[in-house]
C-alpha cells in the first residue's frame, strides 16, 4: 500500500522524467537519504524511495536502444555482471543447499540472535534482497546513459546541505529537551527507529546514527579531499565533521580519521629530495593542532561516552559475537556463504563473507574498485567518498543493498561513462546557481560519444 510519503516521490519521478535526465539523478540522491521511509508497505516491511525512483532512472534508460547494445562505455561492466549473478544465484541456492544450519535471520536483530539463531530456510528476504541487488546493478549501469552535467553535483551539495542543517535543527532540540515527531519519514515498519529524545543521539532522516554516520563521512571525505588536495570547500569539511561529532557514530568517527590519515598520505607536503609544498605543511600542521585540541578538550570525553566506552556494552559484545559468527558461518559452507538474505551479522565484510561466499566478496570488491576508477580528474572526491564509506560499512553497516554506496557508485560511472551525446538542461543550470550562489560544479562535462 503506498504511503503519503510515497505518493509524493512517485509524483515527483513523474515530474522529474518530463523536466530532464539530471532532475531524475538529483531526485535519486535525494530519495537514498529517506533510509526509514516506506514508500511502499507490506505488512511488517517496506520498500524505501530509493528503489522506487531507481526505478524510474531504470525505466528511463532502457527506451534507448543503446541499453540494450551494451553500447556505454564504463570500468567495472563486467564485475557488476557477475556480481548480478553470484549474488542472485546464492540467493536462490544456498539456502536450499545448506537448509537448516543456524544463522542470524534479519528479522530476529543481533541482540536476540545471540540467544536464538533459527535455522536456515529459503525466504522473502532472500528474494527482496536478490531483487535490491539487481535494481542497484541497473541503476548503476543506467546511470552511466545519463549525459554528465554540472547540475548533478550541484543537487547533491543541496540535498547534503539540507542534511547538514536537519541534524544541527534536531541537535538544538535534543539537547532542549524538545520531541521529534520525524513519523512522516520515518515510517518504516521494517527498521527500529532510534529514540533520539532518550539516548541524545541525532539520526537525521536515517534509522540510527550508524547510518546518518555513514553517509555524513562520505560526505566529508570528498570534501576534506578538495580541501587539501586542490584547496577548496573548507567549510563544507568543517561543517561535515562537526555534524559527525554531533551524530556520535564509533564507525563514522573512525573511518573519518582514517581518511584523513589516507589524504595526507596520498598528497604529502614532502616530496624526496628538497620538494616541500608550503600550503600542504600549513594544513597539516592545522590538523595536528586540531587533534591536540580535540583530545585535550572537554570534546573528546563527551564523545568518549558514545564511542570508545562503547565497547563495555552488551551492544558492542553482540555485535563483535556476530561477526565472529558470521565468520565460523563462513568457513562451514565451505566460504561459499548461505545466500544473499540469509544471515545478518555487523559488519559488511563478515556479511559478504557468509552470504555470497568469498567468490562473491572478491567480485563486489572489484566493482568497487573499478566504479570508482571512472571518476578522475576534478571527480576524484568520489573515489574518497566511497572508500570512506566501505570503511565505515566494513565497520559497522552490513548492508550491501545500502544506497548510500550505490549512488556513489553510480555517480562515478555517471561522469566517467562514454555514451550517448550530451543533452545537457540549459534550464537547470540557472535555478541552481541562483539557489547556491558561490558554489562552483567542481568539474567539466566529459566528452560523449554517440
Amino acid at each position: 500500500m503506498p504511503t503519503g510519503i510515497g505518493i509524493l516521490f512517485v509524483l515527483a519521478g513523474g515530474a522529474c522524467w518530463l523536466m530532464g535526465e539530471t532532475w531524475l539523478v538529483g531526485l535519486l540522491i535525494l530519495s537514498s537519504f529517506f533510509e526509514a521511509a516506506s514508500a511502499i508497505d507490506f505488512g511488517s516491511s517496506g520498500i524505501q524511495p530509493y528503489f522506487v525512483i531507481a526505478c524510474f532512472v531504470i525505466a528511463s534508460q532502457m527506451r534507448k536502444p543503446d541499453f540494450w547494445r551494451a553500447g556505454i562505455d564504463f570500468k567495472g561492466k563486467v564485475p557488476l555482471l557477475l556480481l548480478g549473478c553470484v549474488g542472485i544465484l546464492s540467493a536462490f541456492s544456498l539456502p536450499f543447499l545448506f537448509a537448516g544450519a543456524p544463522v542470524l535471520s534479519p528479522g530476529v536483530g543481533i541482540d536476540r540472535s545471540m540467544f536464538y539463531q533459527p535455522p536456515l530456510q529459503f525466504g522473502m528476504g532472500n528474494v527482496a534482497q536478490a531483487a535490491y541487488l539487481l535494481i542497484n546493478l541497473l541503476t548503476v549501469y543506467s546511470i552511466g546513459f545519463i549525459a554528465a552535467a554540472p547540475a548533478a553535483k550541484r543537487f547533491y551539495q543541496i540535498v547534503y546541505s539540507l542534511l547538514l542543517l536537519l541534524i544541527f535543527v534536531e541537535f538544538a532540540l535534543v539537547s532542549f529537551g524538545i520531541p521529534i515527531h520525524a513519523e512522516f519519514f520515518q515510517n518504516n515498519p521494517g527498521y527500529a527507529i532510534a529514540n533520539s529524545a532518550n539516548e541524545l543521539r541525532v539520526t537525521g532522516t536515517f534509522t540510527e546514527a550508524s547510518e546518518a554516520g555513514l553517509a555524513l563521512v562520505m560526505f566529508f571525505a570528498g570534501a576534506f579531499y578538495e580541501y587539501f588536495a586542490r584547496g577548496r570547500h573548507l567549510w563544507i569539511a568543517i561543517l561535515s565533521a562537526v555534524s559527525l561529532g554531533l551524530v556520535r557514530s564509533t564507525a563514522a568517527l573512525g573511518s573519518m580519521l582514517l581518511i584523513v590519515i589516507l589524504v595526507c598520505a596520498a598528497y604529502p607536503f614532502y616530496r624526496f629530495p628538497w620538494t616541500i609544498r608550503p600550503g600542504r605543511l600549513v594544513k597539516v600542521l592545522g590538523l595536528l593542532v586540531s587533534a591536540v585540541w580535540l583530545i585535550a578538550g572537554p570534546v573528546a570525553m563527551h564523545l568518549a561516552e558514545f564511542t570508545i566506552e562503547k565497547g563495555d556494552t552488551f551492544s558492542y559484545l553482540n555485535r563483535t559475537a556476530a561477526d565472529r559468527f558470521a565468520l565460523q558461518l563462513a568457513a562451514k559452507t565451505y566460504f561459499l556463504g548461505v545466500g544473499l538474505g540469509s544471515n545478518r551479522p555487523s559488519s559488511l565484510f563478515t556479511s559478504l563473507l557468509s552470504n555470497v561466499g568469498i567468490i562473491g566478496t572478491v567480485i563486489f570488491f572489484m566493482v568497487v574498485v573499478r566504479v570508482g576508477q571512472n571518476a578522475r580528474g576534478p571527480d576524484t572526491w568520489l573515489r574518497w567518498a566511497i572508500t570512506a564509506g566501505v570503511l565505515d560499512m566494513c565497520f559497522g553497516v552490513p548492508d550491501i543493498n545500502q544506497p548510500l554506496l550505490w549512488i556513489y557508485l553510480g555517480l562515478a560511472a555517471y561522469y566517467g561513462a562514454c555514451g550517448v551525446g550530451m543533452r545537457e538542461s540549459a534550464a537547470v543550470e540557472p535555478w541552481l546557481s541562483r539557489l547556491t550562489p558561490g558554489i562552483e560544479p567542481g568539474m567539466t562535462p566529459p566528452a560523449h560519444q554517440s
